[in-house]
């Protein structure tokens, strides 16, 4: 029986485990074929767009490293209330937040 609007975290987990993927998936949007740059080759392509594999690398890292600490604080919470979620949620903005500011940074097409 829930007592004080405590819930149980499946559903705020899931949720979470959503937009995480959302914002790992926009990292992508920003990366193009190397060739179609007009270079002779595969390898040269890369070699010519390494900056931006370069800042997806980290950004899907860094992304990775806030999914896992995310995934592993809910070893210590069984129970939530809507101030938890609340703030969940306010992470979880900030999350999303991440492609676009590698993508707005000149650094990341």
């Amino acid at each position: 029986m829930e007592s004080s609007g405590e819930r149980e975290t499946n559903r705020l987990e899931a949720f979470s485990d959503g937009v995480f993927a959302f914002a790992i998936t926009l990292l992508v949007l920003g990366l193009h074929d190397p060739v179609s740059n007009g270079s002779s080759s595969l390898f040269q392509g890369l070699l010519s767009e390494w900056p931006t594999f370069f800042a997806f690398m980290t950004s899907f890292i860094a992304e990775l490293i806030m999914w896992m600490n995310h995934h592993n604080m809910f070893n210590y919470i069984r129970r939530i209330d809507r101030e938890f979620m609340l703030l969940n949620g306010m992470l979880l903005f900030f999350i999303t937040l991440t492609p676009f500011t590698i993508t707005s940074s000149g650094s990341y097409p």
